[in-house]
C-alpha cells in the first residue's frame, strides 16, 4: 500500500493497495485467492495511538470475474496485523462481516511507525505534508 496526504484541493488521502490472499473453508476444503486493487481512499484515520484505518472502494477478484467499487475498510493493528472488510453487498457476502487478517513484513512494520510518527505530527488530522507513505503487503 502507498498512501500520500491528500495534495492541493483535495480533501482525501491518495493510496494505492494491492493485496492478494489465500481463502479456504473451516474445513480446509475450497482454497482459492483474491486480489484487491485500483483502492479509492475516501477517509483516512487513527483510532486511539496504534490504529490506521482507511476507508474506500477497490476492485475485487471473485470467481466470475472483478467487481467494482466494491467498499472496503483496511485497519492496521499495532504496525503489525491488516484487517480487509471487504464489502458484502457488492461481492454477495462472500467475505462475512468479519475482517480478514494478515500480517505486516518487517519492512511494512517499519513503514507504519514512519506513518505513525507523521500522523503524530498532525494531530490525527491529514493536511498537505508532501511527504509520502509506503505499506508493502
Amino acid at each position: 500500500m502507498r498512501m500520500l496526504s491528500p495534495s492541493s484541493g483535495s480533501d482525501h488521502p491518495t493510496a494505492w493497495l494491492i493485496a492478494k490472499f489465500a481463502m479456504v473453508k473451516p474445513d480446509g476444503t475450497a482454497m482459492h485467492s483474491h486480489n484487491i486493487y485500483n483502492f479509492k481512499a475516501s477517509e483516512m484515520t487513527q483510532e486511539g495511538n496504534s490504529t490506521k484505518v482507511l476507508n474506500g472502494t477497490a476492485t475485487v477478484t471473485m470467481k466470475d470475474g472483478p467487481v467494482s467499487d466494491v467498499p472496503i475498510t483496511v485497519k492496521v493493528f499495532n504496525n503489525a496485523v491488516i484487517g480487509f472488510w471487504i464489502g458484502p453487498d457488492k461481492v454477495d457476502g462472500h467475505f462475512g462481516t468479519n475482517p480478514v487478517y494478515g500480517i505486516l513484513s518487517t519492512n511494512s512494520r517499519a513503514m507504519m511507525q514512519e506513518m505513525h510518527s507523521m500522523m503524530q505530527g498532525m494531530n490525527g488530522s491529514m493536511s498537505n505534508t508532501g511527504q509520502n507513505n509506503t505499506i508493502k503487503m
